[in-house]
């Protein structure tokens, strides 16, 4: 520690200020709240000092209930989905209907699930280019009869479509 500067500090008592040496580093500096011993009396030093150490105590208290907070969470979590798939497993060995499932989502709980199988109706739009149409065959039945299906298989397959409508025609 290089000394800056001596005086005299409260009550009357010789005070020095020190600075880190080159090379000491800021974290090598003494603890602030005796370092100020100098200018503060050894009595307010130490009533600081179990001020400091009585709300390290009080964290180190708050961090652990933090801790056990969270731990008693993730734990009712964990129950609470176990006792919903034990529901839902219970729901579906007994044919329950879909008042099960109405009662799972009031009470926030996931209802059951089911992978189904749909048969849908789709209507979409493609544009298939045809060439050299005769101007004399522009109606939209000579234009029909031109259409390869063939194109417009591989445009849907190319995904080179809009879906214009769809429904479900039957589901499994």
């Amino acid at each position: 520690m290089t000394t800056m500067e001596v005086r005299h500090g409260h009550n009357g008592h010789a005070a020095e200020q020190g600075w880190p040496a080159i090379g000491e580093g800021v974290l090598n500096l003494p603890n602030p709240a005796t370092w100020a011993g100098a200018w503060v009396s050894a009595e307010d030093v130490r009533r600081v000092e179990a001020e400091n150490e009585r709300l390290r105590a009080e964290l180190r208290r708050a961090e652990l209930d933090r801790d056990t907070a969270r731990e008693e969470a993730s734990t009712l979590a964990r129950e609470d989905r176990a006792r919903n798939e034990a529901a839902c497993e219970w729901a579906e060995d007994n044919d329950l209907c879909t008042q099960f499932e109405r009662f799972c989502e009031a009470y926030g709980w996931q209802g059951r699930t089911s992978d189904v199988e749909v048969v849908v109706e789709a209507r979409v739009q493609v544009t298939v280019s045809l060439c050299d149409v005769p101007r004399t065959e522009l109606s939209s039945q000579d234009l029909y009869d031109r259409v390869d299906e063939d194109a417009v298989r591989e445009e849907i397959s190319e995904g080179r479509y809009s879906v214009v409508s769809h429904s479900v025609e039957d589901w499994a």
